[in-house]
């Protein structure tokens, strides 16, 4: 029997006067890699965004592991996201000015993990998605590819039950945005992860175990 790692019920969001989800339920299991698709404005970024916790839902549910996070205040949703989640977003959002490696580890020294663990789990994080030889280099420096493998690496690190990306391989060619996402689904299930992403990428979505099909806020 497989485990519900993320569950959302009846969930709407209202951005000033429109509603941009509305009444959307779904579920994600361990090891399941599950699409949003849609047509530009439909919500799906949105919907991702409020599956994250990263903004609120004005009504409905949200649990992850059988917690109610959607009720929990903003401080603590923030700490629960941390030490839950993982994010990929499109162009990386890595800090520019640390290496890679550093950019990793600091997902688990915002837990408070200590330095030395810390910098051995993202090393191996790295490894992981085959960059471990360029851990002493900024962000800044190195290709698109590269900072999406590390953002992987930094969404993983500390073994999240949900792995949220938002347009993960938008602005890579053909050639990296199937290795990336080859890494983030194996590595997720690897780790028992959960993967919810967001992509009007066809052959992406065909890659997936399930895709949710949002038009007007409205799952479909």
């Amino acid at each position: 029997m497989t485990t519900a790692q993320l569950q959302a019920s009846d969930v709407s969001f209202r951005y000033g006067e429109e509603w941009t989800v509305r009444e959307a339920t779904f579920s994600v299991e361990s090891r399941e890699v599950v699409a949003i698709c849609g047509r530009s404005g439909a919500g799906k970024s949105t919907l991702l965004h409020v599956a994250a916790g990263l903004v609120a839902p004005d009504s409905g549910a949200l649990t992850c592991r059988g917690v109610g996070y959607d009720e929990l205040s903003e401080s603590r949703r923030a700490d629960f996201r941390l030490r839950n989640f993982g994010l990929v977003f499109q162009f990386g959002d890595l800090i520019p000015e640390l290496t890679l490696v550093e950019n990793v580890e600091l997902a688990l020294r915002l837990t408070g993990t200590r330095k030395r663990p810390a910098r051995e789990r993202a090393m191996a994080a790295l490894d992981q998605v085959g960059i471990a030889h360029l851990a002493a280099k900024q962000s800044g420096s190195v290709s698109g590819g590269e900072l999406q493998r590390a953002a992987i690496a930094r969404a993983v690190v500390h073994e999240p039950a949900v792995v949220f990306a938002d347009e993960p391989t938008g602005a890579l060619d053909d050639k990296n945005s199937e290795r990336v996402v080859e890494l983030l689904f194996d590595v997720a299930r690897a780790q028992g992860a959960a993967v919810l992403l967001v992509t009007h990428d066809r052959q992406i979505a065909a890659a997936c175990d399930r895709i949710l099909t949002i038009a007007d806020g409205q799952l479909v």
